[in-house]
């Protein structure tokens, strides 16, 4: 069975909305499209889905953006049941997420470990990788992107972090 409910295009830009929590805009990603628009046209749809009267872009924002550039039609598919989940793992199989891409989603849909995280991450500054392997207590990437990834050793990330300060003030390292 199929999740299609339409296949259509449009100049109407306005129709479209980003999925919150998605990845951040590449403004490099975008000029390639644009490029590629030029040379040969819309080759791709974008993928969408209904929410509240507008068209969830799940993927394909750069594309859409492209267009709208362009004043070019965007070519759109609609599917019917596509979870936020399932929007992920689509982006891990096709184009990357970065870590912080992830770690922005799980906040934005309201996941305390993410929020824990990220409130460390923010002020620390430490590689997104390190604090996931020092809070989640072990390698755990896989875990994260799946949004399934929890703080389970908070005081070690803490302490391992204490011990970070502590060297960074005892040698004046930045």
């Amino acid at each position: 069975m199929t999740n299609i409910v339409e296949v259509a295009n449009t100049t109407n830009y306005d129709k479209f909305v980003s999925v919150e929590g998605n990845r951040k805009i590449s403004e490099a990603n975008v000029q390639n499209i644009m490029t590629s628009i030029q040379t040969h046209g819309v080759i791709s749809p974008i993928a969408v889905r209904k929410n509240r009267g507008k068209l969830e872009v799940y993927d394909g924002q750069h594309t859409l953006l492209a267009c709208r550039r362009l004043q070019k039609p965007v070519d759109y598919i609609v599917y019917n049941k596509i979870s936020d989940k399932a929007m992920i793992s689509l982006n891990n199989a096709s184009k990357k997420w970065s870590m912080e891409d992830y770690l922005n989603f799980g906040v934005k849909s309201g996941l305390p470990d993410y929020i824990y995280l990220n409130k460390i991450y923010q002020k620390e500054k430490i590689p997104l990788t390190a604090l996931v392997i020092m809070y989640g207590g072990a390698y755990a990437n896989r875990n994260f992107k799946s949004l399934e990834w929890t703080a389970c050793q908070k005081d070690r990330g803490n302490k391992i972090l204490s011990h970070l300060n502590d060297m960074q003030r005892t040698y004046n390292l930045k």
